[in-house]
């Protein structure tokens, strides 16, 4: 990889998340601060803080199937089992119903 390629990677990570909050705010266009949470993700998978504001919005919307294949990215990020224990009660709590 270039050394130009990260930051612009970084920039592009940011800009995403900028536009996922004025979109969801202001602009109240919650499907166009999900497409730029899912791209903001897609750069930086790992990044816990928009993968909460990610499942947040998910849930808020009732975007099940969305949710379901967030959940399902998120568990294959885990490298092990310790670090999965950690997601399931999280998706249990999130959908009650599903008890």
């Amino acid at each position: 990889m270039h050394a130009y390629k990260a930051p612009l990677r970084d920039m592009r990570f940011l800009m995403n998340v900028r536009l996922a909050a004025l979109e969801e705010g202001p602009l109240s266009r919650k499907e166009k601060a999900i497409t730029h949470l899912q791209q903001a993700l897609s750069l930086r998978p790992d990044h816990r803080e928009t993968a909460q504001a990610l499942e947040n919005l998910l849930l808020t919307t009732g975007k099940s199937q969305e949710l379901v294949d967030f959940y399902r990215a998120q568990l294959q990020l885990a490298a092990d089992d310790s670090a999965r224990t950690p997601a399931l009660p999280t998706t249990a709590d999130a959908m009650p119903s599903v008890r």
